[in-house]
């Protein structure tokens, strides 16, 4: 065993001696060549110098690997040879690689190690402490624990105290994120907008574009998707500029969703592919889950449910591994819509009822107004007037109190359909008429259309023909270059049912 262990040694200074130009090639055969010939402080080195670089490389598992191994090592020597510094460093690199590959209890664990032995070094800065309550409030964020997380967030603001720092950017940043997941996006532009001024006086180009990013994201929810796209059009240009793989596959997403809203399906798509690929080569579970769940939508919008809901059940597999109640939430009601559309009532009612349980557990409200709505939808399929209105009225309530734009112009949309089978058709123009504007304003062609093929179907009831040809006359180009099959078969249907010459 002597013998072997001072082979190990000769092998490990061998390769110091030849590669002396190119060390960071071999870090992690010299950590375990010194491991073996139990030369524990080389060996510490080089496991922790060789696990800084898997996780730079997002070879994942390797880096756990090497860290764990480094910590192990580290408990056979003195606080002299590791500083509690280094110790701190460890599980705080760990707790980062383990959030990323969604084990967040694995992550939770090793910040709280690296924030209790840092709070008992007497130079710790503040600086540390923000950033380690910043990683703390992300998982939780990340697990939809919104109020949890937006507490570990003040904590780090009062910590800050107020003073510019690159650890305070990104704690305004993430309680931005906290705020609009809750539907609070007037306060959710004020942390973004204070969380960018910030990054543009620290010349910080990473912190700006998750700014950015986060802004683009809030004016999107508001239906302003054009301003949204200007912002996140910046912002893929710093995340490029700055090599963040992570922040950039975010942004591509983010993008897509805009690009979606407007009804320009090729450009989302292309942005949402953009993302998955770099989600699979970081190893991000949770941005596959949610790229996957957002092709969902433009396969939906293309008339392939089939395709759609395998998307949304892979998404939903991966978030319920993950724990995050709201994202399951958000699944459970997007395949309840994709069931409606292919008229399964029994599993449309199964998942909206489980997505209602699921979103008011997580206390998220921004897609409250979509899922009452098509609760709505659900009860007028099966004939049930009365409480497809009462639904209605709840979603367009609750959109009108988020600020909702796009989703009050889809439920006066839903409402005029209706108050059209109540017996009232001039108060359902009147929605029609009122959804139009909004979504004008608010969101892209798709919507648009959609409603000016709801004004031409009941134009003529109320002898409104001319009214109701200029509408079908604008709605189909529209549908046929979004490509959104199902809305386009209608709306010919429509057009044929009324003799609009437009559906030659």
């Amino acid at each position: 065993y002597a013998r072997r262990r001072d082979l190990h040694r000769r092998v490990a200074q061998r390769i110091e001696a030849v590669h002396a130009e190119r060390l960071d090639d071999h870090l992690a055969l010299l950590a375990r060549h010194y491991l073996l010939a139990e030369e524990w402080p080389a060996a510490f080195a080089y496991h922790l110098r060789a696990g800084r670089r898997a996780q730079a490389r997002y070879a994942n598992r390797e880096a756990i690997a090497l860290l764990e191994r480094a910590l192990q090592i580290a408990e056979k020597l003195d606080p002299a040879t590791v500083p509690d510094a280094q110790r701190v460093e460890l599980n705080e690199r760990l707790g980062v690689v383990h959030m990323l590959i969604g084990e967040y209890d694995a992550a939770l664990d090793r910040y709280a190690l690296a924030l209790e032995r840092l709070q008992q070094l007497p130079d710790a800065t503040i600086d540390e402490l923000v950033r380690l309550h910043h990683h703390i409030a992300r998982v939780h964020g990340l697990r939809a624990n919104f109020e949890v997380a937006l507490e570990w967030v003040e904590r780090a603001l009062t910590l800050a105290g107020g003073v510019p720092s690159l650890e305070l950017a990104r704690c305004l940043d993430l309680g931005a994120g906290l705020h609009q997941r809750q539907g609070r996006n007037a306060k959710a532009i004020e942390w973004g907008e204070q969380s960018l001024a910030m990054a543009e006086q620290l010349s910080s180009a990473r912190l700006q574009a998750a700014a950015l990013k986060r802004l683009g994201g809030t004016y999107r929810n508001l239906g302003e998707n054009n301003r949204a796209l200007e912002l996140l059009e910046r912002c893929l240009e710093l995340y490029t500029l700055a090599n963040d793989l992570g922040g950039l596959g975010d942004a591509h997403n983010d993008t897509a969703n805009a690009f979606y809203q407007l009804g320009r399906l090729a450009e989302s798509r292309r942005h949402y592919e953009a993302g998955a690929s770099i989600k699979e080569a970081i190893g991000d579970i949770y941005g596959q889950a949610m790229i996957a769940n957002n092709l969902g939508d433009v396969l939906k919008l293309q008339n392939d449910i089939d395709e759609a809901i395998a998307q949304y059940q892979r998404s939903l597999e991966i978030f319920e591994k993950l724990g995050s109640l709201y994202a399951t939430g958000v699944l459970h009601m997007n395949l309840g819509a994709a069931y409606l559309l292919r008229g399964d009532m029994q599993s449309a009612e199964m998942r909206l009822q489980r997505s209602a349980t699921l979103v008011n557990q997580a206390g998220a409200e921004d897609f409250l107004p979509e899922l009452e709505r098509y609760m709505a939808a659900l009860h007028l399929q099966r004939g049930e007037l009365p409480k497809a209105r009462l639904s209605c009225e709840l979603s367009l309530e609750t959109a009108l109190r988020l600020e909702a734009r796009a989703e009050e112009g889809m439920t006066r949309r839903l409402m005029a359909h209706i108050l059209v089978l109540d017996g009232d058709p001039a108060t359902a123009w009147e929605e029609l008429q009122h959804s139009l504007r909004i979504l004008r304003e608010a969101t892209g062609p798709h919507e648009i259309a959609r409603t000016l093929v709801a004004i031409a179907d009941l134009a003529p009831t109320l002898a409104r023909h001319k009214e109701g040809r200029a509408a079908i006359a604008e709605a189909l180009p529209a549908l046929r270059d979004v490509g959104a099959q199902r809305d386009l078969n209608e709306a010919l249907a429509v057009a044929r049912r009324y003799n609009y010459e437009e559906a030659q």
